[in-house]
């Protein structure tokens, strides 16, 4: 049976097992996760916790909602991701699956209107029925769904087709002047279908949410010890975000800077300077890290510049060059600072999305603790670790049972090494920006 996606307008229904609903949480976060990466979702291995509209599906979502809502989720993680999710769940709609994902909006808001809540979500779901009734429309349906509209092209539509939806309910269009504006209605063209959904969609959440902090139901859930395990994953997961740009480095002390570095980032940094190219994961992966640890725009350009215009090794999976790809280097670095395409702010990966990852044969990115073999893994140690051998089988023989304990003993050899006191042994990292605060001893920052 094909379920797609509702706009999550009524919470989940029936039982479920407190293993189940951990489960739930962290498999969304996984989704988050991997949002971002040009791979899509395919690292996720367990789809029915995702299943569009799905009492899992909605379950998660709803738990997401309650940690926006005590603060264990900043708000901005939480739309970015969930209208990252639906716009991907849209591009993959057929004409048949765009008609049940309507038929289902509005039978969910016929529900919703007649239990005469709240004014502000009672306007909004007026406003949604009217779209949606429309969209749903066999005339509008059929064209939004051919070819060149699928495209989101004005020049060969061959139809003037337009949707009005009160303006406050697209403020991000209308700051830019995006979009015509008439007695209080803004206005999208047929091919601008997808803006009109995504845009109602996150206007929902916000009023939402809002909605949500005085709601009796809500308060029940949040003194739920089974819901406050649920929660604290994503405090885990996500209260340490305003650590990922925290302190600064200059170009000119990056080489020193990077003892500090994880494994995973340091083997790239590593190759990097040998090879003077990587693969775009990594090369991905490296660039928000150094963002992470405070590389500037500029200091970042210099970096990638000077490793890119000089000659690749014959061993190096790139050929790429500065000189002849600079615009699109250029690009897709002030891409990752949020300057460019979507202007959204990027972070680093966790290690669990590192570990989690499928790499090929030759790749040299994810967790080296996870993906590397013995003989490979201490290379990488003794070089790293020099004179350091026992400590070496020490942390071969861990990551076998845990690769983040390995990991964490990695770092306290680099302190130890260093003659540096870190606070990897007080405190856990959940990505490889932690880790570097941690080695270097900044408690401050984790507090």
């Amino acid at each position: 049976m094909n379920v797609t996606m509702s706009f999550y307008l009524k919470p989940p229904r029936g039982e479920v097992n407190l293993h189940t609903l951990l489960e739930c949480v962290q498999q969304r976060i996984l989704c988050y996760d991997n949002l971002d990466d040009v791979t899509g979702l395919k690292n996720i291995d367990k789809f029915e916790y995702l299943i569009e509209d799905s009492v899992l599906d909605r379950t998660s979502h709803f738990i997401f909602r309650m940690g926006v809502l005590i603060g264990y989720l900043p708000m901005k993680v939480f739309l970015d991701n969930e209208l990252e999710l639906l716009k991907i769940r849209l591009n993959a709609y057929e004409i048949d699956d765009m008609t049940r994902f309507l038929k289902n909006i509005i039978r969910q808001l016929k529900d919703c209107i007649r239990l005469n809540i709240e004014k502000n979500l009672s306007d909004f779901y007026w406003s949604l029925y009217n779209v949606t009734t429309k969209f749903v429309g066999k005339e509008y349906l059929s064209h939004i769904f051919e070819g060149h509209i699928k495209d989101d092209s004005h020049s060969e539509c061959s139809k003037d087709l337009w949707m009005a939806i009160p303006f406050w309910y697209c403020n991000d269009y209308v700051t830019k002047r995006s979009v015509n504006l008439k007695n209080g209605n803004a206005f999208f063209h047929c091919s601008q279908w997808r803006h009109v959904i995504t845009t109602l969609f996150k206007s929902y959440l916000k009023i939402a949410l809002i909605e949500m902090k005085y709601s009796r139901n809500v308060s029940a859930s949040l003194a739920d010890d089974r819901i406050s395990s649920c929660l604290q994953l994503l405090k885990n997961q996500y209260c340490k975000q305003k650590f990922q740009s925290v302190g600064s480095i200059a170009l000119r002390n990056i080489e020193e800077e990077s003892i500090y570095f994880p494994l995973c980032m340091k083997s790239l940094f590593d190759s990097l300077r040998k090879n003077h190219r990587l693969a775009h994961n990594e090369r991905f992966n490296l660039s928000l890290f150094l963002k992470g640890v405070g590389l500037s725009l500029d200091d970042s350009l210099k970096f990638w510049q000077g490793e890119y215009s000089q000659e690749n090794s014959a061993c190096s999976k790139c050929s790429h060059t500065w000189q002849k790809n600079e615009k699109k280097y250029v690009y897709s670095i002030r891409h990752l600072y949020g300057l460019e395409g979507s202007r959204k702010n990027y972070s680093m990966k966790s290690c669990n999305h590192l570990q989690s990852s499928e790499l090929g044969i030759n790749s040299e990115g994810g967790c080296p603790f996870v993906h590397h073999d013995d003989d490979h893994l201490r290379s990488l140690l003794k070089t790293n670790l020099p004179g350091m051998e026992d400590d070496v089988e020490v942390i071969i023989f861990e990551r076998k049972e845990n690769p983040k304990v390995a990991c964490k003993l990695y770092g306290e050899c680099i302190s130890k090494q260093l003659k540096e006191n870190s606070f990897l042994e007080e405190n856990n990292f959940d990505n490889p920006l932690e880790f570097t605060y941690l080695v270097k001893g900044r408690k401050q920052n984790l507090t």
